[in-house]
């Protein structure tokens, strides 16, 4: 079986594909006095009419050094000291930085000895300032003392086996804030062996397991991440799809978690059981693809696979593109909505866990929200060569703007 994907070249064009609006950044000076900062934009002047936008205040407070060597960033961590932990698709380590975005040291290293790892999908802050690390192949989780940075333990992935017995791939691997109880996100891979005629789109399940250790199958089920597939006899190419929909699961405190599906601007909170807590939910906008975009799109794909995105022609965009928590903030759940085609801005809408509207941040075109905690954000965008630059900034409440002039 062939996974497009694993290898360097193969990751990059991953990356083109997965975030096809990534656009070059244009810094200039912001609030704040950083240097380079990514500009926030302006509300466009056509909005969804469901709700009326409120732009909140924010003041850039760093940008990460060109040098840093990122390639393709897919999770960020903020401990309670302001320290910010990136997990990188091709660094098989976790790279920490000090509140300026700057380079501390690298944590962990490829193998599978005590501290190594072979494929991060997860990482996440512990209450007590630890990071936690999950590798799926390995199927376990390595912690790290947050004084140290050196492994404080390894224990075994707690949802990998079922009471009957039956062993789950566990895609990722939460353990919720303030909590021992965890939260997995269980998917079945795709094999060469399975029938040609068999569906091309699966599901996640979300598996937990409770304060008193208690396991729960099928918390909730939800659709994987869509994918192109390639067949030919004996031999499956598999890899991402540049318009397809995908799930997002993030931990809450209260043994609470938010999913949201990028087809649709739902969200809902359950408990670690399955039931709703609450949902919300907004009418958003279908975003055609367009024949230049598609041809961008083709160009990145393993020929195999551009046949079969090809095939499946007319598109639409998912209205959503990303999902983040802020769990020690009463503007807990923040939403990235896409522009409108020909729009230099998407939306990132904040909303309590009852549902209720806060404000709105707007950042340039494909950059991506990938933390927020205690008011600070954290968001990834390309420069003009391509490179990861990662961007800090604080929402300024009104006491702090000071008295007006």
């Amino acid at each position: 079986m062939n996974h497009a994907g694993r290898s360097s070249r193969q990751n990059g064009r991953r990356a083109a594909a997965l975030l096809p609006f990534w656009l070059p950044i244009v810094l200039g000076g912001f609030t704040g006095g950083c240097d380079e900062a990514a500009p926030l934009i302006d509300a466009p002047a056509q909005r969804d009419q469901s709700r009326e936008v409120r732009i909140l205040p924010t003041a850039t407070e760093a940008v990460s050094d060109s040098s840093l060597q990122l390639s393709f960033v897919e999770a960020i961590a903020i401990d309670s000291r302001g320290r910010v932990y990136v997990h990188d698709r091709l660094h098989q380590g976790v790279t920490v930085l000090d509140s300026d975005l700057k380079f501390i040291q690298t944590v962990g290293r490829l193998g599978s000895g005590p501290g190594e790892f072979e494929y991060v999908t997860r990482i996440g802050i512990l209450d007590a300032d630890s990071l936690a690390v999950y590798d799926r192949d390995l199927d376990r989780i390595t912690v790290f003392d947050p004084a140290t940075l050196a492994v404080a333990y390894t224990s075994p992935n707690p949802l990998g086996v079922s009471p009957n017995d039956q062993r789950r791939m566990a895609q990722e691997v939460f353990r919720l804030p303030g909590s021992p109880a965890y939260l997995g996100v269980s998917r079945r891979m795709y094999y060469a062996s399975d029938a040609p005629d068999g569906p091309a789109t699966r599901t996640d399940i979300i598996v937990s397991v409770d304060r008193s250790g208690a396991y729960r199958d099928s918390v909730i089920v939800v659709p994987a991440p869509e994918r192109l597939l390639a067949r030919r006899p004996g031999r499956l190419t598999a890899g991402p799809h540049p318009f397809g929909r995908t799930s997002w699961i993030r931990p809450l405190r209260g043994d609470r978690f938010v999913y949201a599906n990028s087809g649709h601007f739902d969200v809902a909170v359950f408990d670690i059981t399955g039931d709703t807590v609450q949902s919300f939910s907004y009418p958003t906008t279908t975003l055609p693809v367009t024949t230049e975009q598609m041809d961008t799109q083709l160009g990145e794909l393993r020929p195999e696979l551009a046949a079969v995105l090809r095939d499946g022609r007319p598109y639409t965009w998912p209205p959503l593109v990303g999902l983040v928590v802020d769990d020690e903030e009463a503007t807990s759940i923040w939403v990235g909505i896409r522009g409108q085609n020909g729009e230099d801005a998407w939306e990132w809408a904040g909303f309590t866990e009852q549902g209720e509207y806060v404000g709105s941040v707007f950042l340039p075109s494909g950059t991506i929200l990938m933390a927020a905690r205690g008011g600070r954000m954290f968001s990834v965008s390309l420069s003009e060569h391509g490179v990861p630059r990662i961007h800090a900034y604080r929402i300024v409440t009104s006491e702090q703007q000071g008295p007006a002039r």
